[in-house]
C-alpha cells in the first residue's frame, strides 16, 4: 500500500517534472529546458534549497547546452517563488492540472514589471525586430502576406480618359492599356460599313491599380491620366511582443529603424564586469551560453592575428548570470543587480529573496588545471 505523499520525477521530452501526490492533490513543477538559460536564479532564491545547478553540457561553437537545473522533489515545497522570479518563464507550477498562483492571488509575493510595447501608430510592420530578436516567438508579426504591390499602402486611384471627339488626344480604344494592366479592360463595339471608326469603352478597376502609370506611358494618344492619393503608406496588420517569451534585452528597441517605436524596460538594473586578463585562451563558454548575444569576441581581421579580448554590450545584457555559471575561472565575471523592477506587494519573503538576488555573483571555481 502506497504511503502519501508520493514523490516522483520524470522527463517528458525537453521538460523535467517533479511531482508531489496526495489523495486529494497533485502538485507538478515543470522545467522547460527550451526556455531555461541556466541563469541559476531559481537556485539562488529557493527557500528550501531544493534546486542545484546540474552538469554543463557539451561545448562547441553555439552548441553549448545550458547547465540543467536539478530539482529535489523531496525538498521542494511547491511554493512557486522560483516560478514567479524566473525571468525566462521556464518554470510552471500546477495543482491538479491547473496553474497554481497562490503567491500572487493572496498578494504574498510580487512579480516582475514587464514593459515591452510596440507603438502601432509609428510601426511600419517591417521585419527588423523579428530578425534581431535572439529568442524565437517573442515577436509576433501578424501582417497579411503581400502578394501584389498595391497591398502595401492604403490609397485611392482615379483614371481620367480623354474621350472628347474634338481632342487631339482622344482615346482610340486600341486596347494596349488593357493588354498590359489588369486594372483596365477595353471593350470594343462592332464596327459597321457606315461607321468604321473604332468605338468602345474603357473600364477602370481602382482596386487593382497600383499607380505605376505604365498605361500613361504606353498610350499612343496620351489619352490616359492616373491620379493616386495615398492615405496610409504602411502595411496592414500589427506587430506585438509576447511578454511570456520576451527576455527584455532591448535588441528590438535598439535596432528598430523608427525611433521611439518600441519601449522595452529591463527587469534588472546593475552592472557586469569582466576581468579579461583572467580569461583562459580559447574559451568562449560565456559567449555561447549568453541568451541575449550580449557577450562577444571581436573578429580577427588578419590570419594569425592575436585574438581580441572578450567584450560585452551593456545595452543587451540582462544581468541574468548565465555567463557566471559557465565561466571556468574564479572571479573573472562579476554580475551585480542593484534594482529589480517589480509590481505588487513587497512582502518580507520577497525582500529576503531580493536580497539574495542582489548579492554579487561571480564564478567560484579555480583555474583550469589547478
Amino acid at each position: 500500500m502506497a504511503l502519501f505523499p508520493i514523490y516522483s520525477k520524470r522527463e517528458e521530452g525537453r521538460k523535467s517534472i517533479i511531482e508531489q501526490k496526495t489523495l486529494v492533490q497533485t502538485l507538478n513543477l515543470a522545467l522547460d529546458m527550451e526556455r531555461c538559460t541556466g541563469c541559476g536564479i531559481c537556485a539562488e532564491i529557493c527557500p528550501e534549497e531544493a534546486i542545484v545547478k546540474g552538469p554543463l553540457g557539451a561545448v562547441g561553437f553555439k552548441e553549448m547546452e545550458v547547465p540543467e537545473m536539478v530539482f529535489d522533489q523531496n525538498k521542494c515545497s511547491y511554493c512557486g517563488v522560483c516560478v514567479e522570479l524566473c525571468p525566462f518563464t521556464a518554470l510552471k507550477l500546477t495543482e491538479n492540472g491547473e496553474p497554481k498562483t497562490d503567491l500572487i492571488d493572496q498578494e504574498g509575493f510580487p512579480h516582475y514589471l514587464k514593459v515591452a510595447e510596440i507603438n502601432l501608430d509609428t510601426c511600419v510592420r517591417c521585419k527588423v525586430c523579428e530578425e534581431m530578436c535572439p529568442r524565437d516567438k517573442a515577436i509576433e508579426r501578424n501582417v497579411p502576406e503581400v502578394t501584389e504591390r498595391q497591398q502595401a499602402v492604403t490609397y485611392t486611384a482615379e483614371m481620367q480618359l480623354d474621350e472628347d471627339p474634338g481632342s487631339e488626344n482622344k482615346c482610340t480604344y486600341c486596347g494596349l492599356c488593357g493588354e498590359i494592366c489588369d486594372a483596365l479592360t477595353v471593350e470594343h463595339k462592332e464596327a459597321t460599313p457606315i461607321n468604321i471608326e473604332a468605338l468602345g469603352e474603357v473600364k477602370f478597376d481602382s482596386t487593382k491599380c497600383d499607380g505605376c502609370k505604365i498605361c500613361e506611358e504606353i498610350c499612343p494618344t496620351d489619352s490616359i491620366k492616373i491620379d493616386r492619393t495615398i492615405s496610409e503608406a504602411k502595411l496592414q496588420g500589427e506587430v506585438t511582443i509576447n511578454k511570456d517569451e520576451c527576455m527584455f534585452c532591448t535588441w528590438c528597441a535598439k535596432t528598430c529603424p523608427i525611433e521611439n517605436t518600441i519601449d522595452i524596460k529591463k527587469i534588472f538594473e546593475g552592472s557586469i564586469n569582466i576581468k579579461t586578463e583572467n580569461c583562459p585562451a580559447g574559451c568562449s563558454a560565456c559567449v555561447e551560453i549568453c541568451p541575449c548575444n550580449a557577450l562577444y569576441l571581436p573578429p580577427q581581421h588578419e590570419p594569425g592575428e592575436i585574438a581580441a579580448k572578450l567584450e560585452v554590450n551593456d545595452d543587451f545584457c540582462t544581468l541574468c548570470g548565465a555567463c557566471v555559471n559557465v565561466c571556468p575561472v574564479a572571479n573573472t565575471i562579476e554580475v551585480k543587480r542593484d534594482v529589480i523592477h517589480i509590481e505588487g506587494t513587497e512582502t518580507e519573503l520577497y525582500k529576503k529573496t531580493a536580497g539574495k538576488m542582489m548579492e554579487l555573483k561571480t564564478p567560484t571555481i579555480e583555474k583550469l588545471g589547478t
